[in-house]
């Protein structure tokens, strides 16, 4: 067998783990695509449908002569539905990747993102171990100048074709960012609280056809950001409480909180008389203006209004184990749907709230979206540790009329309320003029929202939109 010459080849391929912040490999796609051309990059998301993905990507690792090992924090740790380490299975596509690659004699270079660490051999199935020796560069994509002009020189250096002369005196090389980069470094920015601290978040606001962005950002969120998606287009979706709950029960990732207050809030409504006291103390408790702690205080304020009025009788105790208790964060997407009758998407039950002048009308929808933002400052905002965390709404066709409702209520909340740790990101199919969107930055930062809010003080100073 001949060995194998890189200069034969010209094709780049970028390997990459779905789950595994995807969003850098989509980066690299771009920036190498502006550079090199969109014939000589292999991305997989550019595969017609129906091929047998497989067969392609044998047929793409025969043509390239470079192949990025794009690593992410999470690139060794991913497992499948059984909980195996896809990394452990030979059939895995990624593992096939690099394999092959490595086999054939294929020039690869490991990127590492987000802080990731190499691999050390030891950890690597066998197969993949030949990759610890290969040199790679570190990128964070758009922070990272220097280490992707050490890259793409390189790139210049192997690959095959004729190369332009030097340039005597070169101009640096530009950074090339596309719209989803600035998204979701804003996104990245808003996640983390400077030293802990609790501060004001905007709505971000997605101004063109965003669902395919919420989708990313969903996917690079993965376990480690606590985060929930909601389509206010969705079937069955009829009311504001009903969406409110909805966001509640699709909360996954890190430390998913209890919802202690929202629970409470769902019983008091359901429970017909007395509910307008018992959800008058509860407003009193999450619109005070220092941070409400769920006690048994809270609780008997509202409990003792439904019993008084004979609503609640045997079951109060059991309630109280439920809300009260430490224990119980497993149970409560359970309980919160038993206790609204709602089903899954396989059978959508009545909206038990549809009327609009349920239990209050705006009042109950006022009360029902301050516990939830109060359930949770209590889960990450006031964190015990001090280390303080946001978690991320993402929004879909929130120019719906309910959506539209969901985020004017949520702004005239967040004027009275303190700051809460929710990221909003909300894409529709347009603005709707009476919401007055500020003119959108073409690099849409917190510091600059925060610099026109402070600036502007009104109600329009909550968005911040971003032009896609």
């Amino acid at each position: 067998m001949q060995p194998f010459e890189a200069p034969a080849r010209e094709r780049i391929f970028i390997s990459y783990r779905h789950g595994d912040n995807a969003y850098a490999a989509r980066w690299l796609n771009v920036v190498l695509r502006e550079r090199f051309g969109a014939d000589r990059v292999f991305f997989d998301t550019g595969m017609d449908p129906g091929v047998n993905y497989v067969q392609e990507i044998e047929r793409e690792l025969e043509s390239c002569a470079v192949l990025l090992a794009v690593i992410g924090p999470q690139w060794m740790v991913i497992a499948d539905e059984l909980g195996q380490r896809r990394l452990e299975n030979p059939n895995d596509v990624v593992v096939r990747e690099i394999s092959t690659a490595l086999h054939n004699g294929v020039r690869v270079i490991p990127v590492l993102i987000d802080d990731a660490a190499m691999p050390k051999s030891a950890e690597l199935p066998t197969g993949l171990r030949p990759l610890t020796q290969h040199n790679g560069v570190v990128l964070n994509p758009g922070t990272s100048d220097s280490e992707l002009g050490r890259l793409l020189a390189a790139l210049d250096k192997h690959l095959a074709g004729p190369s332009a002369p030097p340039d005597p005196d070169p101009e640096p090389e530009p950074v090339v960012r596309s719209r989803y980069d600035l998204l979701h470094d804003l996104v990245q920015e808003c996640i983390t609280p400077p030293d802990g601290r609790v501060r004001e978040l905007p709505v971000i606001r997605l101004l063109g056809s965003g669902t395919e962005m919420l989708a990313y950002l969903a996917e690079d969120c993965g376990p480690s950001v606590p985060h929930t998606r909601l389509d206010f287009d969705a079937e069955g979706l009829t009311s504001l409480r009903r969406a409110v709950v909805e966001l509640a029960v699709r909360f996954g990732g890190r430390g998913s909180p209890q919802f202690r207050h929202l629970m409470l809030c769902i019983v008091a409504a359901g429970s017909g008389f007395g509910a307008g006291t018992a959800l008058s103390k509860l407003r009193n408790a999450v619109l005070a203006a220092e941070q409400p702690d769920f006690s048994r205080v809270t609780f008997d304020a509202v409990v003792g209004a439904l019993q008084a009025s004979g609503a609640l009788l045997n079951w109060s105790g059991v309630l109280a184990d439920a809300l009260l208790s430490g224990g119980e964060r497993a149970q409560w997407r359970r309980r919160l749907r038993a206790l609204t009758g709602f089903r899954d998407s396989a059978g959508v039950a009545p909206d038990p709230w549809a009327e609009p002048d349920a239990v209050g009308s705006r009042e109950f929808d006022e009360v029902l979206l301050a516990a939830f933002l109060t359930d949770l400052r209590q889960a990450y905002a006031g964190r015990r540790s001090g280390r303080a965390m946001n978690c991320v709404a993402l929004l879909d066709n929130a120019d719906a009329p309910l959506g539209e409702r969901f985020l004017d209520l949520l702004l005239d909340l967040r004027r009275g309320l303190p700051p809460d740790p929710l990221v909003v990101v909300a894409a529709g199919r347009q603005w709707q003029p009476p919401l007055d969107a500020p003119d959108a930055a073409d690099l849409p930062t917190l510091a600059g929202w925060e610099e026109h809010r402070s600036a502007a003080g009104d109600r329009g100073s909550g968005w911040l939109p971003v032009d896609l």
